[in-house]
């Protein structure tokens, strides 16, 4: 697996009260299979603290469901999971890094299977994913 996240990533925007949080998004290597995963991103501004997570297969409705983010996630296509806030969190800042982690399932090619995880930096875009799947600036 490729273990990573691309390294730009949205915020999600849907209607007045829904608690999105960042749209979550990487590769699959090739041969590999994702069949479970979840993830956690954060990101300390100042005072002003965020914290989100997402799991495979559960869609909050930021967007309509792509088929990046349907399981299992396959090779030669991207991987992409809706996070929702956490309790108390406030939303992400944009132009401003994260911190993301992941967990997850992969099943490989030679028919092995094995529990990953990895963390990484990431910086939050600019532009907000809207609920109808079109960048925002």
């Amino acid at each position: 697996m490729l273990s990573r996240f691309k390294p730009v990533l949205p915020v999600l925007k849907g209607e007045a009260g829904e608690r999105f949080g960042l749209c979550a998004m990487g590769p699959v290597a090739d041969g590999d299979e994702i069949t479970w995963m979840r993830v956690w991103l954060w990101q300390q501004d100042g005072k002003k603290l965020a914290a989100c997570f997402g799991t495979s297969g559960k869609h909050p409705g930021a967007h309509p469901l792509a088929p990046t983010e349907r399981l299992p996630f396959k090779s030669k296509k991207d991987w992409m999971i809706q996070t929702q806030l956490e309790p108390g969190s406030k939303q992400f800042s944009k132009g401003k890094p994260a911190l993301a982690m992941a967990m997850a399932m992969v099943k490989h090619k030679d028919g092995s299977t094995d529990v990953e995880h990895w963390s990484q930096a990431v910086m939050v875009g600019k532009q907000e994913l809207r609920a109808d799947g079109y960048k925002r600036r």
